[in-house]
């Protein structure tokens, strides 16, 4: 890398980012405490100095300007991305308050949470709406009145889900197909799971399997999203090294349907058909490290239901 002399960019400060941040330091903190104790005391300070910032800047902030997208999406509200979420960055605050208080076990941190707290945010964990993620890891650590609150909200955003699997032919929770719409189908499984867990009950593990079983080709296309996964899996990875070296790489899950269609390769306005197995179709056949995540960790609440208990 030192060798690198490309153009190296630094942006502005932006109050959602720092919250997410603050969230991923106090969640590493928690779990690295016991393996590494330096680490996890460098990790924490920073999430409280990033918490601290936020705490001073109380309404969302974020220094955008007009060129900063030269290279990629907005990660902003845009012409594309219209979510509830993206208009504030509560749902990024109160991720990074639940893991603070969890590294913390300062009651003010706890506080802030439910003075803040806005139920119509849950929904599935994302990038524009990390929320549900700091609610789950509340479930596990909280009893009584507060726990049944979070519950019962999670509850609510499941059944949404569960019953949008339930009208599909093929089982599919998210019913979105726009960029990323598999990551998002993953996430959809992961959150059903999590609500059924918090209950403790399994009576929605079909619903978590289709996701699993319409990822890797249970689907209008009887193709696997993810490569060298299946009979038939997707071959046009849209990747540098495997377009430049023609290497097939094995293991990654693409976007799936999007019905905008961006490059202008994919189908466009035809739903779950919205999607073609092509190098050039970066906005159906990229990969992502968060599509991954999202898969991984869709595989391992499906294999908690089996081990009945509730994953870490």
């Amino acid at each position: 890398m030192d060798e690198n002399m490309q153009e190296r960019y630094v942006y502005g400060i932006s109050t959602p980012e720092t919250a997410k941040f603050a969230a991923t330091m106090a969640f590493a903190s928690r779990v690295l405490k016991p393996y590494k104790p330096e680490d996890s005391r460098r990790y924490l300070k920073a999430a409280q100095l990033a918490w601290h910032y936020l705490e001073q800047n109380p309404e969302q902030y974020i220094d955008w300007q007009e060129d900063d997208d030269s290279g990629s999406g907005p990660y902003i509200k845009n012409d594309e991305d219209k979510e509830k979420s993206l208009e504030t960055d509560a749902d990024d605050r109160l991720w990074a308050l639940a893991e603070l208080y969890l590294a913390t076990s300062k009651d003010n941190y706890l506080d802030q949470y439910f003075s803040l707290y806005d139920a119509t945010l849950i929904d599935i964990f994302e990038w524009k709406n990390p929320m549900a993620m700091g609610a789950w890891h509340l479930i596990l650590a909280l009893e009584g009145e507060q726990r049944e609150r979070l519950v019962k909200d999670l509850k609510s955003i499941a059944d949404k889900y569960i019953n949008q699997s339930q009208q599909s032919p093929f089982g599919v929770a998210n019913q979105r197909f726009i960029w990323g719409s598999n990551k998002m189908t993953a996430e959809a499984g992961i959150l059903v799971a999590w609500s059924d867990f918090a209950q403790g009950k399994s009576s929605n593990h079909s619903t978590v399997q289709a996701q699993i079983n319409y990822l890797l080709g249970a689907n209008a296309f009887n193709l696997s999203f993810v490569t060298q996964a299946g009979t038939y899996s997707v071959r046009n990875l849209h990747h540098l090294y495997r377009i430049a070296t023609g290497v097939s790489l094995p293991g990654y899950l693409v976007g799936g349907p999007n019905e905008k269609a961006q490059a202008d390769i994919a189908p466009k306005n035809m739903g779950m058909l919205s999607y073609i197995d092509s190098e050039k179709s970066y906005a159906v056949n990229e990969f992502a490290i968060d599509y991954n995540a999202s898969l991984i960790g869709l595989l391992a609440v499906n294999h908690a239901y089996f081990r009945q208990k509730q994953p870490e």
